[in-house]
C-alpha cells in the first residue's frame, strides 16, 4: 500500500475542523449563557427598583383601566419592557406600560411558591418576585422585557466567517506541506531502492532547504552505518575464522599424516600427538569464546547473576590459567581489605567474570617477554572493588585502545603471536553486562595495566 497524502490530509483536516467547531461552539454557548445571566440580572434589578418605589413612594397604583384593549397588537408590540405589580389575588394594581394579557392564577401561584420565578410571557422573558412591605403586605412584582438577540446573532456570523476562513487556510497550508513532505519521501524512497548490498558505503542525502525529514535521514544513515559495520564484522569474522582454523587444521592434518608413517618411532608419535592435542585445544578455545560471545549478545536475560567472593574467584582463575599454561606466572596481591568481610562479595555471573579475568591474564602473559603478570586487588572507601592486571608487554598506543576491543582485531605489532582476536572483545562485553568500568593505562617504561572497577554489591 502506498502513501496517500489526500487521505492523511483529510484526516488531519477533520481533526482540526472538529477542534475548531468545538472551540467556537463553546465560545458561542458561553456568550449566550452570559447574556442570559446579564438579562436575568437586569430583570431582577428592575424588580428591586419597583420594590423600592412601593416602600418609599407609596406608589400611586395605575389601574389597568387605562389600557387600550381595542388594539391588542399595538399593546403587545409597542414597548420592549414592562414592570407590573399584582396583589395576591392576581389583580394587577400597577403597570409601567400597558399589557394585553395578565398573569394566569397558575403563574401567580408558582411565583408565590418559589418566591422568585423565571418564565416566558408572550414574546417577553419575565421574572416574578414575591415582595413583602414593612406593614406585612405582600405583592407580586413582574419585570419583563424582550431580549435583544442581535449581539448573539452577530457573534454567530463572525464565528462562522472566521471558522470558514481558518478551515480554508489550514486546508491550503496542509496541502502545501503535504505535497512538500510527499516529494521528500518519494526522493528518499527512490534513493533507498537504489541501495545494493555491494554498495553499503552509500548514504541518503537531502536538500538542505528541505529539513522536514532530516531526522529520518539521519536515522536511516545511522542504520546503514550499523548494517555496514555488521557486514564488515561478518567478513572479518569469516576471514579470521578461516585463518585461525586453517593453521591448526593444517597442523593436525600434517601431524596425522606423519603419525601414520611412524610405525617404529613411539616417541615421535607421542610428540606429534601432543602437537595435535595442542591444536585441538586451540580450536576448542576459539569455539568456546565464540559460544560465550554469542550467548551474551543474543539474550542477556537468561544469564544468571549470583553472589560470589571476588578474591576466591581470582585464586581459582589463576590456578586454571597456570594449569593450562605452566610457563605463565601470575603474582596476586591484595593491597587493601574491605571494612567488612561481606565487602568481598560481588554480584554477577561467576563463569563470565572468570572468563574475562582469564583472558586478561592470558593476554598479559602471552605478550610479556617474561610471561608474567601482576594482579592487584584493592577495596576503596565507598565499597567498590578495584582489580589491576599489569604486564610487561610492548604497550598499547592511544589510537589503538578502542580498536583492540573490536572482534577479531589484531594489532600489527603482535600479529606474529598466536591469537584469535576474540578475547578482549569478549572481555568488554562481559564487563559492560556487569556494569564494570574498564580502562587501560600504559607505563613509561613499557607494559600495560587493565583496570576493572566493580560496582558496590
Amino acid at each position: 500500500m502506498g502513501y496517500n497524502p489526500k487521505k492523511s490530509l483529510l484526516r488531519f483536516l477533520l481533526v482540526v475542523v472538529g477542534v475548531l467547531a468545538i472551540a467556537f461552539l463553546t465560545i458561542y454557548f458561553l456568550f449566550r449563557i452570559d447574556m442570559q445571566r446579564r438579562f436575568e440580572q437586569q430583570l431582577r434589578d428592575r424588580a428591586e427598583l419597583a420594590s423600592g418605589m412601593i416602600t418609599y413612594q407609596r406608589f400611586p397604583t395605575r389601574p389597568p383601566s387605562f389600557v387600550d384593549r381595542e388594539n391588542p397588537l399595538s399593546l403587545t408590540y409597542g414597548y420592549q419592557e414592562n414592570l407590573s405589580v399584582y396583589d395576591l389575588q392576581g389583580n394587577r394594581v400597577y403597570a409601567l406600560n400597558p399589557s394585553p394579557a395578565e398573569l394566569s392564577p397558575n403563574r401567580i401561584n408558582q411565583i408565590r411558591l418559589y418566591r422568585e420565578y423565571r418564565f416566558s410571557h408572550d414574546r417577553y422573558e419575565a421574572l416574578g418576585v414575591l415582595w413583602s412591605n414593612e406593614t406585612g403586605g405582600q405583592y407580586i412584582i413582574v419585570a419583563e422585557a424582550i431580549p435583544d438577540h442581535g449581539n448573539l446573532a452577530n457573534l454567530l456570523v463572525i464565528l462562522m466567517v472566521v471558522f470558514v476562513c481558518l478551515v480554508a487556510m489550514i486546508l491550503a497550508g496542509g496541502w502545501f506541506f503535504a505535497e512538500r513532505t510527499l516529494s521528500s519521501v518519494t526522493e528518499l524512497s527512490s534513493q533507498l531502492k537504489e541501495l545494493a548490498p555491494t554498495d553499503l558505503g552509500r548514504r541518503l542525502s537531502m536538500d538542505h532547504q528541505r529539513k522536514e525529514l532530516d531526522g529520518l535521514v539521519q536515522t536511516f544513515n545511522g542504520l546503514l552505518d550499523r548494517i555496514q559495520d555488521a557486514f564488515r564484522v561478518q567478513k572479518l569474522f569469516l576471514a579470521n575464522m578461516a585463518h585461525e582454523m586453517r593453521n591448526p587444521l593444517q597442523g593436525i592434518m600434517s601431524d596425522v599424516q606423519r603419525i601414520t608413517r611412524m610405525d617404529d618411532d613411539p616417541d615421535g608419535r607421542k610428540e606429534r600427538l601432543a602437537l595435535v592435542l595442542a591444536d585441538l585445544r586451540e580450536l576448542n578455545d576459539v569455539a568456546d569464546k565464540l559460544m560465550i560471545m554469542a550467548r551474551q549478545e543474543s539474550d542477556q536475560s537468561v544469564i544468571l547473576f549470583q553472589p560470589f567472593r571476588i578474591d576466591e574467584l581470582i585464586w581459582q582463575t589463576r590456578a586454571a590459567l597456570i594449569k593450562s599454561h605452566p610457563e605463565y606466572q601470575v603474582r596476586f596481591e591484595i593491597a587493601s581489605l574491605p571494612k567488612e568481610e561481606t565487602g568481598m562479595v560481588m554480584h554477577g555471573n561467576e563463569l563470565l567474570i572468570k572468563t574475562a579475568l582469564i583472558n586478561l591474564m592470558e593476554n598479559g602473559c602471552k605478550f610479556s617477554p617474561d610471561h608474567q603478570v601482576h594482579l592487584v586487588l584493592e577495596f576503596q572507601e565507598d565499597g567498590r572493588a578495584l582489580v589491576k592486571i599489569s604486564d610487561h608487554g610492548p604497550g598499547i598506543p592511544e589510537w589503538e585502545r578502542q580498536q583492540i576491543f573490536k572482534p577479531f582485531y589484531r594489532s600489527e605489532s603482535t600479529a606474529h603471536i598466536k591469537g584469535s582476536g576474540i578475547g578482549l572483545a569478549l572481555v568488554e562485553g562481559i564487563m559492560t553486562l556487569h556494569h564494570v568500568q574498564l580502562s587501560i593505562q600504559d607505563h613509561p617504561g613499557g607494559g600495560t595495566t587493565f583496570q576493572l572497577v566493580f560496582p558496590q554489591p
